[in-house]
């Protein structure tokens, strides 16, 4: 089991995507339109949309584009939302050197994804070997966890493979060629109104999208941002609740066991 260490509370209560650039971490919330950048001794958001949510919770929750996931591709993030909405389908390219975002309209990408996952819930995002690779998580009726390849240029599906899991997947991590995720166990049915949360795993899928290897994480709250880096396992969380600020988590990756 990893020992995952708690190394510090973040800005945001809804963390759902991280990835590190040149010594920083950043991490999106999907409870907001920034970008936040931390560092042990400091933190900064960037503006990703020309947009301001709502306060109110359920106005907020209807409004907000829902960005889920993170990945890097030629130093360049991009920023995924979840396409469970009409109003969730506009991503985001944001350039770390020069702090520019650009948005995507992802809609034509998710429109054909609806075709075979009609649940649609992008949760994980990574980039590799010419190809972006997307988590589906599979918390709609259909119970459908999918792992989607996608061209460089995010217009055409090279493949999509269901994946029986009991789990919905919340992020992914490419670490040395080998595809990491994350997952968790809810009591909902809804790719939009969250549920009570009953557990989470780190695991690993081989290159036909089955699952290799997982293992329990003790954790309380939902991790939903993964990234590994030199053996080291670092995890973002969401509690589902605003009030309760998203958690900074290290560890450590035992591969024998992947």
């Amino acid at each position: 089991m990893i020992d995952l260490k708690l190394v510090r509370e973040l800005p945001v209560s809804a963390a759902s995507g991280l990835v590190r650039v040149d010594g920083g971490f950043y991490a999106v919330s999907d409870d907001e339109v920034r970008l936040l950048r931390f560092t042990q001794a400091e933190q900064e958001f960037y503006p990703l949309l020309d947009l301001e949510l709502p306060r109110e919770p359920k106005a907020r929750k209807k409004a907000k584009p829902d960005f889920e996931a993170l990945c890097l591709k030629d130093g360049l993030i991009y920023v995924f939302p979840s396409g469970s909405k009409e109003n969730r389908m506009v991503g985001v390219c944001f350039d770390p050197r020069t702090s520019e975002a650009r948005t995507i309209d992802l809609s034509r990408l998710y429109l054909k994804l609806m075709q075979t996952i009609p649940d649609l819930n992008i949760e994980g995002a990574d980039y590799h070997n010419g190809q972006f690779l997307l988590l589906s998580r599979g918390n709609g009726p259909g119970r459908q966890n999918a792992l989607i390849r996608v061209s460089a240029d995010l217009t055409e599906v090279r493949e999509l493979k269901l994946v029986d899991l009991e789990f919905g997947f919340t992020d992914l991590c490419v670490y040395q060629g080998e595809l990491y995720f994350l997952a968790v166990k809810e009591d909902t049915q809804s790719t939009y109104d969250d549920g009570p949360f009953q557990g989470a795993i780190l695991g690993r899928l081989d290159l036909h999208g089955k699952v290799a290897a997982m293992e329990t994480l003790e954790i309380s709250e939902k991790p939903e941002g993964l990234w590994i880096e030199g053996g080291e396992v670092f995890l973002v969380t969401d509690a589902d609740d605003a009030s309760i600020p998203s958690k900074f988590y290290r560890g450590f990756l035992d591969v024998r066991k992947y």
